[in-house]
């Protein structure tokens, strides 16, 4: 069995990767979100067209994304493929299951596996003990401070979802740390969205064309405070009141960088639930 991510952005690529190069015969969508909109469109609906256009013929067809029943169905149905849309209330009744990992996405393998005929509690034993990517979603804690690495995130929905998910119970001031690529401005825009939306007392800039974000984070959210750090080393983890450094943006170069520091100088934390409790 083969496993690979198609990377392509373009629907067209899409197309071409899942079912002229690979002919692959299974088919897995985690969510359609709002991302790489210059390339994929600009609604959930027309990202998901888009992502729907590597999905095999006559094979399976599976999904975490519930918002777009009607027109998974119909894409699916025009393939004459199977699909199995996810529920996270399926692993109620397996202990731990809720709390590994984001819920959708462990229903979600979990029916994968099963759609292969893998045994249910068989695939759990080997999910629960999966390895991390080391820069996925981690936590740190410091001196009245929390530092939340959602660098590879990318997209403003998952990474409000990040943030509700790790925020403490009580009154933190809210630092959102963009590091920027020059090569990425679609990505930069997406960020200042989330300046918007997300209000943040303070908004720090790492990495490349900072003069110009800086401007956009100021309209977006005039009532921050906006400073610039030339690299990971300069960013302060401590602070004399509590605090939240939800990191975003990209996780290249200073990314890097500045997760190495939290590894070494910060004490690495279990992801805490929506509810401000950890789990």
């Amino acid at each position: 069995m083969l496993v690979i991510e198609c990377m392509a952005l373009q629907p067209e690529y899409q197309r071409v990767s899942g079912r002229d190069m690979l002919r692959c015969d299974v088919g897995v969508i985690t969510n359609a979100r709002l991302d790489h909109m210059d390339v994929m469109g600009d609604t959930r609906e027309e990202i998901l067209d888009c992502l729907m256009e590597m999905l095999p013929e006559n094979g399976l067809i599976f999904t975490a994304e519930r918002d777009f029943p009607q027109q998974m169905n119909a894409r699916a149905q025009k393939l004459r493929s199977t699909l199995t849309i996810s529920d996270p209330a399926s692993l109620a009744d397996i202990p731990g299951a809720m709390d590994l990992d984001f819920p959708e996405n462990v229903a979600l393998a979990l029916d994968v596996c099963a759609g292969l005929g893998v045994d249910r509690l068989t695939a759990w034993e080997g999910v629960k003990s999966f390895v991390r990517d080391p820069f996925a979603l981690s936590v740190f804690g410091g001196e009245n401070l929390t530092f939340v690495n959602a660098l590879s995130a990318n997209d403003v929905s998952s990474t409000k979802m990040i943030y509700e998910r790790t925020r403490g119970a009580g009154e933190e001031e809210l630092i959102l740390l963009i590091n920027n690529r020059a090569d990425r401005p679609a990505r930069a825009l997406d960020m200042v969205r989330l300046c918007r939306e997300m209000e943040p007392k303070e908004i720090w800039l790492l990495g490349d064309e900072q003069r110009a974000l800086s401007r956009q984070c100021r309209r977006a959210a005039p009532r921050a405070t906006v400073r610039g750090f030339r690299a990971a080393e300069e960013i302060p983890f401590d602070s004399d009141r509590p605090r939240l450094i939800l990191a975003v943006g990209n996780i290249k170069n200073e990314g890097m960088r500045l997760m190495e520091r939290a590894k070494n100088e910060l004490k690495e934390l279990p992801v805490r639930g929506g509810e401000g409790e950890h789990v």
